[in-house]
């Protein structure tokens, strides 16, 4: 149970860096 939590809070984080990393990139202009 706690793994699954676990990969779960994982797989939020990498898909918020990513929408993160393409906001930056549109702000810069990239």
């Amino acid at each position: 149970m706690y793994i699954k939590s676990q990969t779960c809070a994982d797989a939020r984080a990498l898909i918020g860096a990513v929408l993160v990393g393409s906001a930056t990139g549109l702000a810069l202009g990239g």
